[in-house]
């Protein structure tokens, strides 16, 4: 249940309403919003990580039986899952409501480098060699989406993504 239920808050935050927070001493100003073009996302995104807990309730069925006959590998291995699973999602909602540049990096990043470990769970030659490449082609494209970013934001003159959207659509 623990696995389905990850995912709950960020159903619940999508379907509470339009909501806005700001921190002004998050880097160079945070903005995070519940919105029209958010709160779909969300939602999906949501029902998504439950479909995907589901499935992994039972993938991991045969590792979590292992764990309980006193297997240290296996406890460790899902130990890790447990922590780094909500982590993974976490960066996920992050992205997803951040409004401002550093709020959605931020978010990618954490997404990106928590499923590292997901991708790398069993630890077999053939999982190592899939991060790998997951995180060179995740870490090549985070550079390009950041620069995309800074590149507009300096042509819009704004840190937000909305500010961003406004300068592309003037030119």
């Amino acid at each position: 249940m623990l696995w389905l239920s990850a995912a709950w808050p960020a159903l619940l935050l999508a379907y509470g309403g339009e909501a806005q927070w700001t921190l002004d001493a998050w880097m160079l100003g945070g903005e995070w919003a519940l919105n029209s073009l958010s709160r779909p996302w969300l939602a999906f995104t949501a029902l998504l990580w439950s479909l995907a807990a589901v499935h992994a309730r039972g993938y991991f069925t045969a590792e979590q039986a292992q764990a309980q006959t006193g297997d240290q590998d296996a406890q460790r291995r899902l130990l890790r899952l447990s922590l780094l699973w909500p982590l993974t999602l976490l960066g996920n909602v992050l992205l997803i409501i951040a409004q401002d540049i550093a709020s959605f990096y931020l978010g990618f990043a954490l997404m990106t480098f928590a499923a590292y470990a997901l991708v790398v769970h069993s630890g077999t030659q053939e999982a190592r060699l899939g991060a790998k490449a997951y995180l060179v082609l995740a870490v090549v494209g985070e550079g390009l989406i950041l620069g995309g970013f800074l590149w507009s934001a300096g042509e819009a003159d704004t840190l937000t993504l909305q500010g961003i959207r406004e300068g592309d659509s003037k030119r």
